[in-house]
């Protein structure tokens, strides 16, 4: 089976994405393969090991168009690749907006040059005005920036439109509201 997709990778246990749609149990078949080189998102050749498992067997690993990586120097490490976009999330209280963690993910996005899109959740809390000044700064800069309400849907028809046929990483602190979103 060609071209399928990595959706679940941990110590070594992996899910596939068939091209039909079909989700497989994986493991990794062949030296040349190491464990800690699958991420999430990769493109992958898988063999079915048998009808009655219904478990494939990873093959070969296609090289990746892009890739999240954290860290710095010689200790980084792969969170996910051929992502189209990042969401970054943040909220506009509970938690508080902090501009410094949005400029954070930023640099993070632009270091691994994958386009990012500000997602400011939470706005039926606050004046969703008392941002605009922070929406234009970042839309000057070739940001797009949403408001978004989970509670009131604010925003989340014109985020659905900019996730559309794109393969997104979503990254944001806890309690912002990424499962809420989802």
């Amino acid at each position: 089976m060609k071209n399928c997709r990595i959706i679940k990778a941990t110590r070594k246990n992996y899910q596939v994405l068939l091209p039909d749609g079909q989700i497989r149990e994986a493991i990794l078949r062949g030296k040349a393969i190491k464990k800690d080189t699958i991420k999430v998102g990769d493109w992958v050749d898988a063999d079915l090991l048998s009808e009655e498992s219904g478990k494939a067997a990873i093959t070969h690993i296609y090289p990746r168009s892009t890739a999240l990586i954290r860290g710095r120097g010689y200790k980084t490490h792969t969170i996910v690749s051929n992502v189209d976009q990042l969401l970054i999330l943040i909220s506009a209280k509970n938690p508080d907006f902090r501009n410094t963690t949005l400029d954070r993910y930023l640099l993070i996005a632009e270091r691994n040059k994958i386009p990012a899109i500000i997602c400011l959740n939470k706005v039926d809390l606050v004046q969703a005005a008392a941002f605009d000044e922070i929406k234009e700064y970042y839309n000057k800069i070739d940001y797009k920036f949403i408001y978004t309400s989970v509670k009131t849907e604010t925003g989340v028809s014109e985020l659905r439109e900019s996730l559309f046929n794109k393969t997104t990483a979503l990254i944001g602190h806890s309690g912002v509201g990424k499962s809420s979103l989802i």
